[in-house]
């Protein structure tokens, strides 16, 4: 930890001590009494003081009566009751009526929101240690309740049911109802659902793929879904999964975010900071409808990046949710339109029409040429003649993954080269410079006063870590120009701190007889076999077919470098690894471990054929039990010495199979555990020690990971098995 977050951290926890011991807030707001949006002790909260309920300020001068964790960093917001309609900053209050009616009103008096209950009883408003704001009577009756009137949040116990929606933020900071949403469809499916000024569009689950092959079932008819505090979320159409920190312990949120993704986030009490525990897998930014508006294209620079195409303008510099608008207006004329290329990008939905195959690029041009209604169309590049014509440019996006080229139809003396079209201006998403103003007799003065102090105490703060990142950018600029320097002396033979020899790679092209003797294949590459000069037989892994083969192998330098264990292989160099015919785990999944600050959701599988948990395969999150599954699948390779990632087996029935879990075991059931075994071993071997290796593999192997052990049970199985066969 730096000294600069060290710093925050220790000013968290004196702003957080002394905010409990200034300001005490209420238990509950009786009938006829109010809260002000002028004193700051007139707050709620709850038994445990983990939820505080009052005025929020949003903005200069503007005000939401929301609900928000005590605790975190940045008192995160969870419920708003007035998020559209801020009130003043001055004379507004927060009224419980005695008919039982809770009444937000502005400094004019006029009603800006209200819970529209009545009752003859007498209620009062308690917010509950679960984050729920309610009113009840005196027979302990619930009248109403802020867990049916979610804004962009769902808390652990709250019910997510046919009635009810989420709905995301307009951008970061403004507090807006935004265009993304989160519900039951009239399919009793629940949807991401883009819900724009003008369209709306479902992007999760994917509707290029049915239902049922996105893990769902529309056969249910309660509509109901919700997170339980343990960090699972189930919902009646069958979409189940679970946080990384899965079990009882931190604070938890499902928010869905400005950007259009549903998030789930754990609190850090130390720090007051949230961490991701789940992200929706198979879905990254740019594939959020919207996200760019009209014309707009999604891009990856690295981050998430708008950009308007050649001949488009930006209509809104502060929200790019507007999009671009073009600069010229459709025409019949087939003659005075052409068209400009956007390489691997589409423009997903809103087709004119689908030609089918076979159909010629020069045919799919003229058909959409000869169409007034054609702003463009897609090709793809799969040669099977795809023309996709659009009559509306929504939900652009660009990847190198992407099969199509769309040509947009502008102006011919619009068209430029695609040098000149690379060289189009960008922006990326964070860019909301929007800000709630009121304006009234109030932003100056007593509150200048009151919030002086923090503008020297942010100044110091900004200056310390200004500071700070000068020293790191100056160590930085210096160790690099050294690393930099010795790599131009060395070239090749630089010996690193840790004691890697580094390879030129002309070096491990002779080493390897030009990679010449293929012994293996992992997830981001091949192993191939290389004699180093002194005679050291090694194995060079050499990364391909990836887009962060660059990370991944750092990934691997640096775990596998800094673990030293006899049943692990030695490092000798960078991609330098195995020996003495004994079997030894290399970096078996260890790429992973880069990622693992980050949700345990991925956009695609990683792993190596065969090693591979069915989690992977069915859009669930991934945990420890993943690894426990790979290691059953060693481990029954060194029963059988055969590999998984290769396995093809035909049996005495003439069937044949491909995974080698299921060979091993019907072949134990028919033939029994001898069946599987290594026929070089020539029957040498402990019979109990191998019979207890196959039960501990097949458990390790379970469908169901809840079956599986975790790796302290496997290493006590295995312990128990060698005690036995010492004795």
């Amino acid at each position: 930890m730096t000294v600069f977050s060290l710093f925050i951290v220790l000013l968290y926890g004196v702003t957080m001590a002394l905010a409990q011991a200034g300001l005490q807030g209420l238990p509950r707001l009786s009938h006829g009494s109010s809260l002000s949006v002028e004193k700051t002790n007139d707050f709620l909260i709850s038994p445990n003081g983990t939820f505080s309920g009052g005025f929020y300020n949003v903005g200069t001068n503007a005000y939401c009566f929301s609900i928000w964790f005590t605790n975190s960093l940045n008192k995160t917001v969870v419920w708003m009751a007035n998020r559209d309609s801020p009130v003043n900053g001055k004379q507004s209050q927060l009224d419980l009526h005695g008919n039982g009616n809770l009444v937000l009103t502005d400094a004019d008096g006029s009603i800006t929101w209200s819970t529209n209950t009545f009752s003859d009883a007498i209620v009062e408003a308690r917010l509950l240690e679960t984050g729920n704001l309610i009113l009840i009577n005196q027979a302990e009756e619930i009248i109403w309740q802020s867990f049916y009137f979610p804004t962009d949040t769902l808390l652990p116990g709250q019910i997510l049911s046919k009635n009810i929606t989420l709905v995301s933020m307009r951008n970061r900071g403004t507090y807006f109802s935004g265009f993304y949403n989160f519900k039951f469809d009239d399919n009793n499916v629940l949807d991401l659902i883009y819900n724009g000024p003008l369209v709306s569009s479902i992007y999760l689950p994917s509707t290029a793929i049915s239902v049922f092959d996105s893990g769902r079932t529309p056969y249910n008819s309660s509509r109901s879904a919700f997170v339980n505090s343990w960090g699972q979320f189930i919902s009646s159409d069958n979409f189940i999964f679970y946080a990384s920190d899965y079990g009882v312990g931190p604070k938890r949120r499902l928010t869905l975010d400005y950007d259009g993704i549903l998030r789930l986030y754990s609190l850090d009490d130390s720090t007051g900071l949230w961490e991701i525990s789940w992200l929706p897998g198979g879905l990254s930014p740019c594939q959020v409808h919207g996200l760019c508006g009209p014309n707009g294209v999604c891009s990856y620079n690295p981050l998430p990046t708008c950009t308007c195409p050649h001949g488009f303008d930006r209509n809104d510099p502060s929200d790019w949710s507007k999009g671009c608008s073009p600069r010229f207006n459709l025409t019949c004329d087939p003659l005075a339109w052409d068209f400009i290329e956007l390489q691997y990008t589409d423009y997903f939905g809103y087709d004119m029409d689908f030609y089918g195959r076979n159909m010629t690029f020069e045919a799919c041009r003229n058909a959409c040429l000869s169409d007034c209604k054609c702003a463009g169309f897609g090709y793809a590049l799969d040669g099977l003649g795809q023309c996709f014509p659009k009559s509306t440019l929504l939900n652009g996006f660009s990847m190198p993954s992407s099969t199509q080229i769309m040509h947009l139809k502008v102006p011919r003396a619009m068209v430029i080269s695609q040098a000149e079209q690379r060289q189009v201006k960008t922006n990326d998403l964070n860019c909301s410079n929007t800000e709630i103003v009121f304006r009234g007799d109030d932003a100056d003065g007593e509150n200048n006063n009151r919030n002086g102090y923090m503008k020297y105490l942010i100044a110091f703060v900004g200056s310390f870590g200004v500071f700070e990142m000068i020293c790191i950018g100056l160590g930085w600029w210096y160790v690099f120009r050294k690393h930099a320097n010795e790599q131009v002396i060395n070239m090749g033979y630089t010996v690193l701190a840790m004691g890697f020899k580094r390879f030129t790679f002309a070096e491990l092209k002779k080493a390897t007889q030009n990679f010449n003797q293929e012994i293996g294949k992992g997830g981001f590459g091949t192993v191939y076999k290389g004699i180093l000069d002194n005679e050291r037989v090694v194995a060079v892994k050499r990364l391909e077919g990836i887009l962060q083969g660059d990370t991944e192998f750092w990934a691997e330098v640096g775990i596998i470098g800094s673990l030293n264990h006899r049943n692990l292989v030695k490092m000798w160099g960078f991609c330098a690894e195995d020996d003495h015919l004994e079997p030894k785990v290399t970096d078996f999944g260890m790429s992973k471990l880069f990622k693992r600050n980050h949700d345990m959701m991925f956009s695609r599988v990683r792993g190596t054929r065969g090693y591979l948990a069915p989690e992977w395969m069915m859009n669930l999150s991934i945990n420890a039990k993943a690894d426990v599954y790979s290691f059953g699948v060693v481990l029954l390779e060194l029963l059988t010495g055969k590999s998984a990632s290769s396995f093809q087996w035909t049996g005495v029935e003439e069937k044949v199979y491909n995974d080698m879990e299921q060979w091993a075991k019907h072949t134990i059931k028919q033939e029994g555990p001898k069946g599987i075994i290594d026929q070089r071993l020539n029957d040498e071997y402990d019979t109990e020690e191998v019979e207890r290796l196959i039960e501990v593999a097949l458990l390790c192997l379970g469908e169901d990971r809840s079956t599986r052990p975790p790796m302290s049970k496997v290493l006590e199985l295995l312990v128990e098995c060698d005690k036995s066969n010492t004795k």
